[in-house]
């Protein structure tokens, strides 16, 4: 569906930092009532962005607000970005991310506490790309720190070690004579411990 209120640019923002985003770890908050986040928001399903509608005048104090909101902000996409690299957006002096909030508008219920981007970019609203996960599962989903994540020299033998971790626990894979073996191992355990969760 394309969103009728796409009818401008990006509303402006501050680049906000982990902790405001509760990227420390901390339980979501629990996200407005799906009828207020319809009255607010539009989702366009083709793009996977997010729209400021303009809003209602109950849900400001006063009408200098209400103007100001939806002059500033009414059409405009929400493409503010988190120092973790996610969508997000503050509505009614709250922060929240935009990829709960889309899961709500396309489900209408709360969406559960991990939420993985099968893609990796946090930006990617598309409903198809968003799926639950444990947090494990989005540990496994991230992308390699480098070519010789999960490998090593193992100098007592001369060889190269490959191994995952699945739930803080080391699976080896075992032992080759070159780098690349061991890498092509890793990939392979990968596939085989992370299912459709390996990067």
């Amino acid at each position: 569906m394309e969103c009728a209120y796409r009818l401008r640019g990006s509303s402006a923002c501050a680049r906000y930092s982990a902790r405001d985003q509760g990227c420390d770890g901390m339980k979501p908050k629990p996200l407005p009532p799906v009828e207020y986040l319809r009255e607010c928001l539009c989702y366009e399903h083709g793009t996977g962005k997010l729209f400021w509608k303009k809003r209602p005048r109950e849900h400001f104090k006063n009408d200098a607000r209400w103007k100001h909101q939806n002059a500033r902000h009414g059409g405009a996409e929400i493409a503010c970005v988190s120092a973790k690299g996610y969508t997000v957006l503050r509505l009614d002096g709250e922060l929240y991310y935009a990829h709960r909030i889309i899961w709500k508008l396309e489900k209408g219920t709360e969406p559960p506490d991990e939420l993985d981007h099968r893609d990796r970019c946090g930006t990617n609203g598309r409903i198809g790309n968003l799926r639950v996960a444990t947090r494990s599962q989005q540990l496994m989903n991230r992308r390699p720190r480098s070519e010789n994540t999960g490998i090593y020299f193992h100098k007592a033998s001369g060889l190269w070690a490959a191994s995952v971790q699945v739930d803080k626990k080391k699976f080896s894979l075992g032992y080759f004579s070159t780098k690349e073996a061991a890498q092509v191992a890793r990939k392979r355990g990968e596939q085989y411990f992370y299912g459709e969760f390996a990067p």
